[in-house]
């Protein structure tokens, strides 16, 4: 599959697109006035967050905001993707289960 986007996005892709997770942070997909990053086309979103973009309090206020619209969002940091790609697998087979 083709994905813009950064190598952080493109390396996330690779670990969750088995779960059926596509690219949609290109503005595919818009729920409410936000643009999710990833979407498994039912009800899950994937969010890719920079540590130097995104602070922490965002987590919670972004997760909250999707949930509103009847999405379950999980937030995935970009370092998560890099340093420990395995654990993020694990974090999205639960998530998935959830």
């Amino acid at each position: 599959n083709q994905v813009g986007g950064n190598k952080a996005e493109q390396a996330l892709l690779e670990l969750i697109e088995p779960f059926g997770f596509q690219f949609v942070g290109d503005g595919q997909l818009r729920v409410g006035r936000k643009f999710p990053d990833f979407w498994n086309g039912g009800q899950k979103l994937i969010e890719l967050f920079g540590e130097h973009v995104h602070a922490l309090e965002e987590v919670g206020t972004r997760t909250a905001y999707f949930n509103d619209r009847g999405y379950d969002c999980l937030i995935i940091w970009s370092k998560e993707v890099f340093s420990t790609p395995s654990q993020v697998t694990a974090k999205v087979a639960k998530f998935m289960k959830g």
